[in-house]
């Protein structure tokens, strides 16, 4: 019963994040904002899926690799983000990695994964849903946690402190609302945006030392 209301409210073209609104959510757009001039570097889009996001990274000059764990056409590199990443250490300036880590089996893993193969100064951006979002809260508070509301094959539910935790040092940011105008936010997100949004830089170019 539950499912077959989310399927209904998912129809309605309200950007809560949700995979129908993959190509157009705020959530994506902000990190797309964060990636910046890609010029000479490299980035690693980890969950490519389709390449849509792969091919914005490449309009801002990155040279992408893209991987994921079903490629959907040849140019796709057929990835497992639950195993060590094929790439040599320092490989990357960034790393785009959207509505993956949620179906990680170890998160922690594979985010020292991550770290291993940005370079000194690269930027992980990351973005997941907010399971603290007061639309799952409403349904919290009916009995339903966030297994019932969201994709049946997500493994972990995460609050933006959660994502801070794995994370340690990081910019984190949020949307509202949700129609029309959607602003970025950098404060009260946990209840109200849909969508955890972070910002994480290699540490070795914070305290000046190489990996």
């Amino acid at each position: 019963m539950i499912r077959k209301a989310i399927e209904l409210f998912k129809a309605i073209p309200i950007d809560f994040g949700q995979y129908e609104v993959r190509h157009t959510t705020k959530g994506k757009l902000i990190l797309l904002e964060l990636a910046g001039d890609g010029r000479g570097k490299r980035a690693l889009d980890l969950g490519a899926r389709d390449q849509f996001w792969s091919k914005k990274l490449a309009a801002l000059g990155y040279d992408v690799t893209s991987v994921d764990l079903q490629p959907l056409n040849a140019s796709v590199q057929r990835v497992d983000a639950n195993e060590p990443l094929p790439f040599a250490d320092q490989s990357f300036d960034l790393v785009w990695f959207t509505e993956v880590i949620e179906h990680l089996n170890d998160p922690s893993r594979t985010l020292a994964e991550v770290e291993r193969v940005l370079k000194p100064g690269g930027n992980l951006l990351l973005s997941t849903p907010n399971s603290e979002f007061w639309f799952y809260r409403m349904f919290g508070a009916l009995g339903f946690g966030p297994a019932a509301v969201q994709s049946e094959d997500h493994r972990q539910y995460f609050s933006y402190n959660d994502i801070r935790l794995l994370l340690g040092d990081c910019q984190m940011f949020g949307y509202f609302p949700y129609l029309f105008y959607k602003r970025t936010i950098t404060r009260g997100y946990s209840a109200l945006s849909p969508t955890i949004i972070a910002s994480y830089h290699h540490p070795a170019a914070r305290n000046g030392k190489k990996s």
